[in-house]
């Protein structure tokens, strides 16, 4: 439902000062439980309606700041693309965790434009307190899954001190760029082994052909047409064994690579 003149007309005076152009829609809602930002092009924002009657007028601006924070920051276009990785690496606990990291870092940035805009932090905390106490807490803990995450987000307003990372996951992550590292060197090594021998194998078939005169087939098997042919180029011994017309052997100085 409409906001209200009154109520749109504040946005879009928050919305310049934030810097926005966009022309943006308050909605209030009976079905949304937090306040949230739907669309990119052309967004809406949806407002509890109980919360737009229950809290103070500064309190429902201060929460305004905060989802057009969202808004400025582009973040409803960089969580599909967010959701999407975690629906192609659902079974990497590492994507999840980081995924989760950089949600509470987003809320964390959104909160700190709201403060800076508000130039006060006892008003915009009275404004997270004030959705508990009118039966939408899930506003502070919705974006982490985290029942201690509107603790956790005062805190952090208060003291102005960004939450780092516990031992356990500095040793999670720490064992996963060791583990990472390992992966991507073997697999750089047997790549370029690989490499290798692909190279090697057209250097001989290379030489076979432009030294036709110096090749001697030898027949092995004539029920299965196996033979190998052999010559000497640039000083190395070449040989070569094909078994139908395939190449299913080559040896380098009687090295078999």
């Amino acid at each position: 439902f409409n906001a209200g003149e009154y109520w749109n007309n504040r946005l879009q005076i928050l919305a310049e000062n934030s810097g926005i152009k966009k022309q943006i829609q308050l909605l209030k809602s009976a079905i949304a439980k937090v306040p949230m930002v739907v669309g990119y092009f052309k967004p809406v924002i949806l407002f509890p309606a109980a919360a737009l009657t229950a809290l103070a007028p500064e309190e429902i601006e201060a929460i305004l700041l905060h989802e057009l924070a969202h808004i400025r920051r582009k973040d409803y276009l960089i969580n599909i693309f967010q959701r999407i990785a975690e629906i192609i690496f659902f079974f990497n606990p590492a994507v999840l965790w980081i995924s989760s990291l950089i949600e509470e870092e987003r809320e964390n940035c959104c909160d700190d434009i709201a403060v800076k805009q508000t130039n006060n932090k006892k008003q915009f905390i009275h404004a997270l307190v004030s959705f508990q106490e009118y039966n939408v807490s899930d506003y502070a803990a919705t974006f982490s899954g985290r029942k201690n995450f509107l603790l956790d987000r005062i805190k952090r307003i208060v003291t102005n001190n960004n939450k780092t990372l516990n031992n356990m996951e500095k040793t999670f992550l720490l064992a996963g760029i060791i583990i990472t590292a390992l992966t991507a060197f073997a697999f750089s090594q047997h790549k370029q082994s690989s490499l290798n021998n692909i190279s090697a194998l057209q250097s001989a078939q290379i030489a076979f052909a432009t030294n036709k005169k110096d090749t001697v087939p030898q027949t092995v098997n004539n029920d299965e047409s196996k033979y190998s042919m052999s010559t000497s180029i640039d000083g190395k011994q070449y040989k070569l064994v094909e078994v139908n017309g395939k190449v299913t052997e080559l040896y380098i100085d009687n090295v078999r690579v």
